[in-house]
This record gives C-alpha cells, structure tokens and sequence, in this order.
C-alpha cells in the first residue's frame, strides 16, 4: 500500500509541473528513503519534515516552507497524530495560497471531519489545494492488493472572511499499480475549463472596497455619491476617480459579487500611509476603485497587475510678451558678410552711374532736369534695393544695361530678403525657453496650482532638487501661499487672459474644461512643462491579495474586447489638439517698435540737416 500511495503523490505533482516538494509526514525512514530515490530520479527536489517532531513554536513558513521558486509543492498526512494541530498553525499563517500547491491525502476519507477543519479556513479563490482519499470499497468486495483508487477533491474558498464558504468538488479517480498511475475517470466537468474558469465568479462574498473622490465632500449621502460616481455628466469633474468606478463596477459583473464601499477623500498621506492607498497596503480594503501610481516603496506592499491609463501634471501657460525690442529680426535674414558685400555693390554701381550720366551729358548733350550728383546716383541705387523706381534714366545702351543689371539684383535680394522675413514674423508663434521645472522656478513668472490631494503629497515628499526650488521660491516666498492654490475653472481662464500666468494641473480634469473656453489660436500658443514625469496608472492589488489572478484576466478581457479603451477615451483626456491652422498671425510691437524709431530718428536727422542748411545759406 506504501508503494502505491507514493506512486500517486509522485503522479499529482509531476501532472502539476512542480520541480521541488515538501513533505509533510510521519512515516518511516525507510519509506522517506524510498520516495526521496523516486524523487530524484524524475529530477525532483525535496524535502522531507517529520509532523511528530515539529516546531510549532518558530515561524512554520520561514522555517519549513521558505523558497525562491514560482510554486512549492507541499505534501501533508492527514492521518499524523498532531496533523490538527499543525493545520491549524497552516490557517494562522494563511498559506493555502497561489504560492502552494497543496496535496492533503486522508486514508480515511473522513470528509466530514476534513470540512469541520477547513470550513473556517483561511483559504482564498488562487488556492491550489487538493484532497485525496481512497475510494471506497464495497463491503465484501474483492479487492488487489497491488491496484487501488484514489479520489481527488478541488477545494477552495472565495474568501472566509468576506462571507465565503467552502467550495469541494469532486474531480477524477486515480487508478494506481506498483508501477505507475493513470486517470480513470473524471467525476465532474473541472477539467474542461482552467482553474479560474471554475472559480470566477464569487456570489457568496461582499468584497471591501476603498473609493476615493476628490471633488465632493465624505459627509455627502452615500446614495449620492454612488450616483455622482455613477454619471456621465459632466466628465471633466473628477474623472480618474469616476472611470476608476466604472471600471469597478465591471469587476463587480464578472465577479457576480457583492461590494460595501468605504469613501475616501485622497488616495494617500504618503506613498503607503493614509487614504485609499493606506486601506489597501494595511489589508483593510480588499479593491481600490481607481488605478494609481507605482512606486519603489508601494511595490513593497502592492502588486501591479494591468496599465490602465496615464497621469500627467503639467505647468501650462502661454508665451509671454517681450518687453524688449526684437530688432534683429530685420538682419537675420543675411549674415554680417552678405550685408556687407551687398551695401559695397550698391556703392559700386552709385559711382558707374554717376559716372555714366556725366559722361551723356558731355558727349551725348543729353538734356536732364538736372545733373545727378554722386549723393543722388547713391539714393538711386538704394531706391532700387528698396524696390523704388526712379525719376532719370540713362540714354545710352550701356547705361540702361547697367540701370538693368542693378534692378534685376536688388529685385531678386529683396524678394529673397522679404520671403525670409515673412516667414520669421508671420510662421509659427515662438514658444517659451522655458522647457524644465528648474528653469520655471527660476524665473519671474506668477504660478498657481489646482488644489488636488496627490500634487499636495508629491510637492511635499519629493526630494528632487528642482521641485523643492520650485517649492520655495513659487509657493514659500509668495505673500499669500494659500493664495497660489486655486480651482481649475480659475486657473484655466487666466491662462487664457494673462499670458504668462503659469497653471499647474493634472491633465485629464482640466483638457476638457479648456478646449471649451480657448481659440484655436490660443490651444497653439500654450507651453507645457512637466511638473513630474508622466507615468503610467496601474491596477493593483495587495502583495498576498488572493485575488490577483482572477482580476489580472478579468482586465485582460477587457482589454481584448475593447470594453476598457471605450471608458478611458470618454473620461481620460492627455492631449491637446493643435492643428496649424489655427494660428493667428500678429506681428507686435517688440518687432515694429525698431521700424518706428528708425523713422523718428531719421525725420530728426533730416530736420538738423535742413537748420544746418538754413543758417549756412543766411550767415
């Protein structure tokens, strides 16, 4: 009979992939002798604990159970004297888990016991425990000695505390022989579907539920918080918290349980103490309504399961007037050496015109208003780069091939020059040099920030050098810090009225609020600085939830079947639309004010010129 109950072990878990066992016994040394050389020979590590002599008094799992693989396989004889006893510790310590997979073997097949032991056992739906028995023979019955039957039962639990009861169903009869083991027959229909296929769903329990909402007060009625959570009104109110609910709710179908919802004000104090965030790490929640941050200190308690979504906070603002006068936009066209070779071509070209209507005027007596100067052929020539015609034309070929020669140039340079300009003042508005939030800090712009409980959380914990001098220099140093916080409907509207103005938001509440109450033109001129960088939002559930698995695929299908994306398309917004188009060309004062002070300085030069003139022809 030894034989044949360690040919059935040895077939369970080879069938169920498991490399290292531990078992839990009271046999002799000669069968643990026997069934370790089984072991290794189908390449299985074990471990062999004697039941009679165990230390209750010390850690049962840190001593007995510790491992570094995915899945431990652990054995246990029922029909050991102080087997109660150490399924008992086994409860307290809660590991009938995913972590086990658990055979127990009862040569007894006291069903009625193994269910008063386990009735209130903290067992959870990822549990891989299985019971055997020996099938029962007919009394009277023939019976060989070298074959028998085994029945395995699946046992499992939605969740003792919750409500849960516990779930055995009958699964297949193992036909063993001194040589080997098969299956028999199967008794119901588990092995048709995975494991999860057969637990998932869970009417028997009422889940915990932590549910934060950030824009209603906690001491609001539940059944209108429910209804708030519930709507699709206004989706730029609150919306990772109510897509996060609906989410929920979709859980709460597949899982065909029930939920009691505990409100929370704020997802945490700190990255694990406090809020909705506090009631998951501390086991007080089994579910958190809405998907948040991952990071190196929550990834010590929780477990992230799918991406469910973005989280951006952004300092927005739009590009301040200058102050300064912008004159070299009218030079950037050309470098220094092209100005230079160009303003010496028009000389040379002033003195050859000069020259050649002398020279008409001598041998070819042609009659002129008046003899051009060298001044006047120099205002000819810059005319002609101006694009301005002129009163006098030479009379001879060479000369009008010259006076040709001339326009043609200055007519190319100056649609050359024009075309250049054009595009620089009238092309894409410049966007700010402020790309960083050190640099933000660092100048003189006027800064607030929407009131929300996890940028109060970052701004305080965060120990990056550029957000603390943003901190100090932007919120510190203000007259009124309490000032600087103010609502987004606010914070948006001076954006738009006071370029300049920095806001400081999370992106899926206030986007849609501001593509209703800004131009197109106004959407384009908006700079946009991270104030952290853009992570990702996570599912997640406690370390040892036994829920994991069942809420991983349960999101999974989601995905597939396109019912998550059609949620966060509508709540969630993490882009602004800006089509060019929409800019709207205004040249300002920053670049005309050169034009008009060079006009102003000019008439003035003219003026003392013409006194000049005056007091020379009187004295």
């Amino acid at each position: 009979m030894e034989q044949l109950l360690l040919n059935f072990i040895l077939h369970h878990f080879l069938n169920a992939n498991v490399n290292s066992i531990v078992v839990l016994n009271c046999w002799s040394l000669q069968t643990q002798c026997d069934f370790s050389k089984m072991l290794n020979e189908h390449s299985l590590y074990s471990r062999f604990v004697n039941i009679e002599t165990l230390d209750l008094s010390s850690d049962f799992e840190y001593r007995y159970l510790l491992h570094k693989r995915p899945v431990l396989g652990v054995f246990f004889d029922m029909n050991c004297n102080r087997a109660e006893q150490v399924l008992s510790i086994l409860n307290q310590s809660r590991l009938y888990n995913g972590h086990y997979k658990w055979l127990l073997y009862d040569r007894n097949a006291d069903l009625r016991n193994f269910k008063r032991l386990f009735d209130d056992a903290n067992i959870g739906v990822d549990a891989e425990l299985t019971y055997a028995i020996l099938k029962p023979t007919l009394l009277g019955a023939f019976t060989d000695v070298n074959l028998t039957s085994f029945v395995k039962y699946d046992v499992y639990n939605n969740g003792y505390f919750l409500g849960g009861k516990l779930n055995m169903t009958v699964d297949c009869e193992v036909e063993c022989n001194m040589k080997t083991c098969y299956i028999k027959r199967y008794l119901s229909e588990l092995h048709m579907r995975s494991k999860y296929g057969n637990r998932d769903k869970m009417p028997d329990i009422t889940m915990r539920v932590s549910v934060v909402v950030t824009k209603l007060p906690l001491s609001t009625p539940v059944p209108v918080l429910i209804d708030f959570l519930k709507s699709e009104n206004n989706s730029n109110v609150d919306p990772i918290t109510r897509f996060g609910f609906r989410i929920l709710l979709i859980y709460k179908d597949l899982f065909g349980c029930k939920m009691r919802y505990t409100f929370r004000s704020h997802w945490g104090i700190n990255e694990t103490y406090g809020g909705g965030i506090g009631d998951l790490v501390s086991f007080k929640a089994d579910f958190l309504s809405t998907p948040f941050l991952s990071t190196a200190e929550r990834i010590k308690h929780v477990s992230p399961l799918i991406e469910t979504g973005g989280f951006s906070s952004v300092c927005l603002f739009r590009t301040p007037r200058s102050s300064s006068i912008k004159g070299e936009a009218f030079l950037q066209p050309f470098d220094g050496t092209v100005w230079l070779v160009f303003v010496v071509l028009l000389l040379v070209v002033a003195v050859l015109l000069w020259r050649i209507f002398a020279l008409e005027l001598c041998n070819l007596r042609t009659h002129l208003p008046y003899k051009p100067s060298l001044l006047a052929t120099v205002l000819l020539a810059f005319g002609s780069a101006c694009y301005q015609g002129s009163s006098i034309v030479p009379s001879s070929a060479g000369g009008r091939m010259a006076y040709f020669s001339l326009y043609f140039a200055t007519f190319i340079v100056y649609n050359y020059y024009t075309s250049i300009l054009l595009s620089t003042l009238l092309g894409t508005p410049p966007k700010s040099d402020i790309k960083t939030l050190g640099q933000l800090a660092d100048s003189a712009l006027p800064v607030g920030l929407e009131p929300l409980p996890y940028t109060y959380v970052y701004l305080n914990a965060s120990q990056l050098p550029d957000v603390r001098r943003f901190v100090y220099r932007k919120i510190e140093l203000s007259k009124n810090p309490q000032k600087v916080w103010i609502p987004v409907e606010e914070g948006v509207l001076r954006v738009r009225d006071e370029p300049g103005f920095v806001f400081v938001l999370e992106t899926s509440y206030a986007y849609p609020f501001l593509e209703r109450n800004f131009l197109p033109h106004q959407i384009c001129d908006l700079n946009q600085v991270n104030l952290r960088p853009d992570k990702s939002l996570f599912t997640q559930l406690h370390k040892n939830s036994s829920y994991k698995e069942l809420t991983r695929l349960s999101a999974i299908r989601m995905l597939e079947t396109g019912v998550f994306h059609k949620h966060r398309r509508y709540w969630v917004r993490n882009k602004l639309n800006c089509v060019p188009t929409n800019y709207l060309f205004a040249v300002g004062m920053e670049y005309t004010a050169p034009l008009f002070l060079m006009l102003v300085f000019s008439y003035l030069i003219c003026l003392v010129i013409l006194g000049v003139e005056l007091l020379v022809k009187r004295f």
